[in-house]
């Protein structure tokens, strides 16, 4: 997903929905629907108030998420172009003693644009400068684009009401447009554990033919503890919108050299883990250290990679020399198979597993857009990004030593050349402390490089 959270980008793409149609006259529910975009894009400004509600269940145990938002677009005819949206979100499992609350901001604002996300006593304050143009481009490029939502439904009604009022909906949506759907919104089919077989959307209009209520259900197979996901935006100070702007203050936000790149990489290293054919090389080497001396050590990987799609499906071969030894490791038709010299072990994996497996080690440094701190430009088309890493694992690194974790510190540097990274590499580096041994250094580098 989108590190957007997966609410805000649900709540952005149904709003973008009113981008996706030319004009008409409502003879039909699709002209009714071409003809409040027509309306609506005649607007200058107006504010949204957003809701969703979901469910799902993990390993029996329901979770659930409610998220409440507002918008407010202004300047879309006038030029003078600005944008606030907010979302609250709370997720609470009480199987599993989870609360946890989320805010999200982004915006647009004198020629800044802003991202704000807060999470478990975390923040993340960051904008840059952008152009109108450049932020109106972002919005839509981190939006659904091809679902078009009359088109691809089979099942259409609008009416009129007595007091000149409009109403329609939509159901019957084919496999493609429910697929763009999950695409767009960043759902995970793995999370949900259920096919989404359909989606009900509905619009309600004034008599002027502008948008006051727009909601969306996923309909899902039927099945014991099925999952649910409902939306509903309303529209309402059509011309009339109040900008927010005392919480857009750049001395309370860290500057960046592009805000974009936070999602441009997560989606370029997403188009690399889907190619149908891709080959890499991925180097790691991990050092141990201690104060004393007296605890040292190096581990060295190298490994060429190839995967992709084959004649029988889904494959991968990588020919790894870990510590000296030389390996050669390949997945095909549900079977990993590990060789070294003499040696041969198969062991059963799902395509499923083997995709993770390949995404584990192109994403080795587990880039998050959401913890990136800082984004420094190194030259042309190389940028660092410094993260706060996830601590969980070195903390139990020094635990299992009979030590204490200090600290740890990441940063990725990604080289991009034509709209494809082409190198990542990936730096830790983590401080703890183990008894007899001083202050122990853990210091872990990655390459990636594709051919």
């Amino acid at each position: 997903m989108k590190k957007r959270t997966l609410f805000m980008l649900i709540c952005i793409s149904i709003v973008m929905l009113l981008t996706l149609i030319s004009c008409g006259k409502p003879k039909s529910a699709q002209e009714l629907y071409e003809k409040v975009d027509k309306e609506m894009s005649k607007l200058n400004s107006y504010e949204m108030d957003m809701e969703l509600e979901m469910t799902f269940y993990m390993d029996s145990y329901k979770i659930s998420s409610e998220a409440t938002g507002h918008g407010i677009e202004d300047g879309l005819v006038s030029g003078d172009y600005y944008f606030y949206q907010e979302m609250n979100t709370t997720v609470e499992a009480k199987g599993l003693s989870l609360n946890q609350t989320q805010k999200n901001v982004e915006a647009y604002d004198n020629g800044n644009y802003f991202i704000l996300n807060e999470s478990d006593g975390s923040s993340q304050k960051l904008y840059s400068p952008l152009t109108a143009q450049e932020a109106l481009d972002y919005r839509a490029d981190n939006d659904m684009d091809t679902l078009d939502i009359i088109n691809d439904c089979t099942d259409k009604t609008f009416s009129q009401k007595e007091d000149g009022t409009w109403e329609m909906s939509c159901s019957g949506y084919t496999k493609s447009a429910i697929e763009d759907m999950e695409k767009g919104m960043g759902l995970d089919n793995d999370m949900l554990d259920a096919e989404i077989m359909d989606m009900k959307m509905s619009l309600t209009a004034d008599k002027d033919f502008r948008a006051t209520t727009i909601t969306l259900e996923l309909v899902f197979e039927k099945k014991n503890n099925a999952p649910t996901v409902s939306i509903t935006i309303n529209f309402s100070k059509y011309d009339a919108a109040e900008r927010l702007t005392n919480q857009l203050n750049t001395a309370d936000y860290t500057q960046v050299a592009d805000i974009r790149l936070l999602t441009d990489v997560e989606d370029m290293l997403q188009e690399r883990i889907e190619s149908e054919q891709g080959s890499f090389a991925m180097d790691l080497t991990q050092t141990v250290r201690s104060s004393t001396g007296t605890q040292s050590s190096t581990y060295k990987e190298n490994n060429k990679i190839s995967y992709g799609e084959g004649d029988s499906g889904y494959f991968y071969d990588i020919d790894a020399t870990i510590s000296n030894q030389k390996y050669d490791i390949s997945y095909q038709k549900g079977v990993q198979t590990v060789q070294s010299g003499t040696q041969k072990k198969t062991n059963a994996q799902t395509e499923q597993e083997a995709r993770a497996y390949i995404e584990s080690l192109i994403n080795s440094g587990s880039y998050d857009p959401g913890i990136v701190s800082k984004i420094e430009k190194r030259g042309e088309g190389v940028y660092r990004f410094t993260c706060n890493p996830a601590t969980a694992a070195y903390e139990s690194y020094y635990a299992n030593m009979g030590g204490k974790f200090t600290s740890a510190n990441q940063t990725i540097t990604v080289t991009i050349k034509e709209g494809r990274i082409i190198k990542i590499q990936n730096v830790i580096l983590a401080q703890g402390s183990v008894v007899n041994y001083g202050s122990v250094s853990l210091t872990v580098n990655t390459t990636v490089t594709f051919d």
